[in-house]
């Protein structure tokens, strides 16, 4: 349970103090900004529950086939803890096709009145990073405590005749992006201001698409 905390002065002052720091360290983490990533692939970090006192904080990819040859991603969250920062790098591939990611919509999402979307889209490795920071301004809202759709990445193969299905991954990209959440309501030298989230693909049968 949490407390309905008084919005004081003193509150927006420690807020912004945790939203300087949080910015500062999600920028560092694309200061690489359309430089070209490395085409060595590093390996997928090994996700470590930092949460042990609640339901572990998870980012769902929801995958859906479009036609043969493209799909959509759907991004949801289930954070127990108000957010104010996501670090989400992710690689698609599909068998040996090439994978393009043709752009990323918040739009309608939970995340949609963030200040500041970073995102960097790699095409050499099929990667894209989604970086999202609520804001400095006190008056920003973080992401609330709860679940749903934060993002859709819209994304094709190139060749002929039907692509492999599509698979999503958490990936580390340069210079130093991993999954991470930045949690709003602990401080940055606490364990749980940074949260490592667990990482769920599920695909959607093309049967259950044709019904809608």
């Amino acid at each position: 349970m949490r407390d309905n905390r008084e919005i004081t002065g003193e509150y927006y002052i420690m807020r912004s103090r945790y939203l300087a720091s949080a910015a500062l360290m999600l920028l560092i983490l694309f200061s690489a900004g359309t430089a070209a990533l490395s085409q060595e692939i590093p390996p997928i970090p090994k996700p470590v529950d930092s949460d042990p006192l609640g339901e572990r904080d998870t980012l769902f990819a929801e995958i859906a086939r479009i036609d043969d040859n493209s799909w959509t991603v759907n991004l949801s969250t289930y954070n127990d803890y108000t957010l104010f920062g996501l670090s989400i790098p992710l690689r698609l591939t599909s068998g040996l096709r090439k994978v393009l990611i043709d752009s990323i919509i918040l739009t309608g999402g939970r995340v949609e009145h963030f200040e500041w979307p970073l995102i960097r889209i790699d095409t050499a490795i099929q990667c894209v990073t989604v970086g999202l920071i609520a804001g400095l301004n006190p008056q920003v809202k973080p992401l609330a405590i709860g679940r749903g759709r934060i993002a859709t990445i819209f994304a094709h193969s190139l060749g002929e005749g039907r692509a492999p299905a599509l698979k999503v991954d958490t990936i580390t990209t340069a210079p130093s992006n991993s999954l991470l959440f930045i949690n709003s309501e602990m401080k940055p030298d606490t364990e749980q201001f940074k949260i490592l989230p667990a990482f769920v693909v599920t695909t959607v049968a093309e049967s259950e698409i044709q019904k809608k």
